[in-house]
């Protein structure tokens, strides 16, 4: 899988934390093989695909990754391929598909340190076709440390 690259700082500020951290949810929450199924409820799924059309607004879409026998291999490359597949026949009319993330909850602790990493090294987005994360600053949010 192409997603096994050393994750050493150098690699880390290139493809966020994401680089670590999906491999890690994908093993320790997701099926070996999968179905990629689209699911209407908004804000449930296991990933979010992320849309913006001409005006620059963004929408997304999610799926639910089914555990299947006769699925796509969750520890290969076409396991993304089929995911931005999925996404990429979702898209919205007049709208761009621009990548996907994890939308489910984060599998690292403690959650104190996960925010200290995502601060770091940023969240990431499998852009369309691609294998491992790109930092994407819209998503740089979702993980900051809320003073107490």
């Amino acid at each position: 899988m192409n997603t096994q690259i050393p994750a050493d700082d150098e690699a880390l500020k290139k493809h966020s934390f994401d680089l670590i951290h999906f491999p890690l949810y994908l093993q320790r929450s997701v099926a070996p093989r999968v179905r990629i199924k689209l699911t209407e409820e908004a804000g449930r799924g296991d990933l979010v695909g992320f849309f913006i059309d001409a005006e620059e607004r963004r929408s997304s879409r999610h799926v639910v990754l089914v555990a299947d026998p006769e699925g796509v291999p969750t520890s290969e490359d076409r396991f993304f391929q089929a995911v931005h597949e999925a996404f990429h026949s979702a898209c919205p009319p007049a709208a761009t598909y621009i990548g996907f993330t994890r939308s489910a909850p984060p599998v690292y602790s403690p959650l104190f340190a996960l925010a200290m990493l995502y601060k770091k090294y940023g969240r990431g987005i499998y852009r369309p076709g691609e294998a491992l994360p790109t930092p994407c600053e819209f998503l740089a949010a979702g993980y900051q440390m809320k003073p107490g």
